[in-house]
């Protein structure tokens, strides 16, 4: 644990202050780190975890702060998404499309038999037809499929040259 602590204060702030920065300037918007307080930060990094995140709820001390101040429905939220990457118009390109295909349309990804193909076919195409809004299955699609090249098909092939 201790090492865990290490490196949230000498990594984790750096490196998030820096991509906050980086999104902030990719979407030409202004933003502001108001909780950047040193004393509140140091606070913060020696805080319990069962305090920061209880039953599933994440700043779970901020949020109970707040009681009486913001309506339940902002207090309580979880659907909080930040920046989003137009993912969605990025797996209609040319590019993506063809990648995409490949990879639904292979014998590995039908073998691998966690998703129909067919119906992710039929899916895709009309994600492409602009019908429907598939990018978050497309985007797991593709991880499954370098996931299973990686540890499954890899292994498996390290297992036979032994």
């Amino acid at each position: 644990m201790g090492n865990f602590k290490f490196m949230r204060r000498l990594y984790k702030l750096e490196h998030l202050l820096k991509w906050e920065d980086r999104n902030s300037m990719c979407f030409s918007l202004e933003s502001r780190v108001p909780f950047l307080d040193h004393r509140l930060v140091e606070k913060s990094l020696s805080t319990p975890a069962n305090q920061i995140i209880q039953k599933g709820m994440t700043k779970y001390i901020l949020r109970d702060a707040l009681k009486k101040i913001l309506p339940e429905s902002i207090r309580l939220r979880k659907d909080k998404v930040g920046f989003s990457t137009p993912q969605d118009k990025w797996f209609r390109t040319r590019q993506f499309n063809e990648y995409i295909m490949d990879i639904i349309s292979s014998n590995r990804f039908n073998e691998m038999g966690y998703i129909d193909q067919d119906k992710a076919k039929k899916l895709y195409q009309k994600h492409l037809n602009k019908e429907v809004n598939i990018a978050k299955e497309t985007w797991k699609w593709i991880n499954l499929d370098v996931w299973y090249r990686e540890f499954i098909l890899n292994a498996e092939s390290k297992a036979n040259e032994s």
